[in-house]
């Protein structure tokens, strides 16, 4: 730790890291939408993200994870009664040494709750980002966090507003360190 408080350590990134993002993605009033961002051939995802151009409650993600080595995914719903635009975001590199996507066993999510789950990298592994992937992309199911617990684990809450149960997985991306 520096005298801050916030945690360092040596990430396995090298130099021509790139942020790539799809703007101002139509989102209508009553939908949910899916769009993702693909690396180049030459990088993979380390870690992605999204904003809504809304200060809307009733707008926001159900989901924001790595799909394989080179797309980052969103999945966000509008239900304010206005429509809005949404961007996403994934932060490419070349890949490190040991590389690795971990998902969570899904966690269940009972109606009415917020439920919090984590993955954790293999032992030595630094993490490099996460992500969260729900299993309905309702107005019902909303992601309400999505950060680094520790230099090697990713956390995640959902809120489940349905009357039905739900699931959902938790995603660290980790790689060795340098």
């Amino acid at each position: 730790r520096d005298v801050t408080g916030v945690q360092t350590c040596a990430l396995p990134i090298s130099p021509g890291y790139a942020i790539k993002t799809v703007s101002k993605i139509s989102l209508p009033n009553n939908i949910t939408e899916m769009t993702l961002v693909r690396c180049p051939k030459d990088k993979v995802v380390l870690s992605g993200g999204a904003y809504i151009a809304s200060a809307s409650v009733r707008t926001g993600i159900n989901a924001s994870y790595p799909r394989n080595n080179r797309t980052w995914v969103v999945t966000a719903g509008n239900f304010s009664g206005a429509a809005t635009t949404f961007n996403v975001y994934a932060v490419c590199a070349r890949q490190p040494a040991g590389y690795v996507q971990l998902e969570s066993s899904p966690a269940g999510n009972p109606p009415g709750q917020q439920t919090s789950a984590a993955m954790d990298c293999g032992t030595g592994d630094v993490l490099l980002g996460g992500g969260v992937i729900t299993s309905t992309a309702s107005p019902s199911i909303v992601l309400t966090s999505s950060y680094p617990g520790t230099s090697a684990s990713w956390m995640a809450a959902v809120s489940n507003f349905s009357e039905a149960g739900d699931a959902f997985g938790v995603v660290a991306i980790c790689a060795q360190p340098l």
